[in-house]
């Protein structure tokens, strides 16, 4: 069976991947489309460290996201 599980350096390295690979397109890509998908990459490292940071947040006070869930 295949081990889907990444070391966790590279786990934790990835948002920074991509932002950087984003950032690298954006500046070296001189087509339009380039420059979109290089933006694309930033808003998804951009993402997953939001989602990640709600994530862990909540591991440490799960009485704070109870309340806002409530809200919504």
């Amino acid at each position: 069976m295949l081990d889907f599980y990444k070391p966790d350096w590279l786990y934790e390295s990835l948002p920074c991947l991509y932002i950087a690979a984003g950032g690298a397109a954006i500046v070296f890509m001189e087509h339009g489309l380039g420059r979109a998908s290089g933006a694309l990459l930033i808003l998804a490292g951009v993402w997953i460290f939001i989602v990640r940071r709600i994530s862990r947040a909540s591991l440490v006070r799960p009485d704070k996201f109870r309340r806002l869930n409530r809200l919504r």
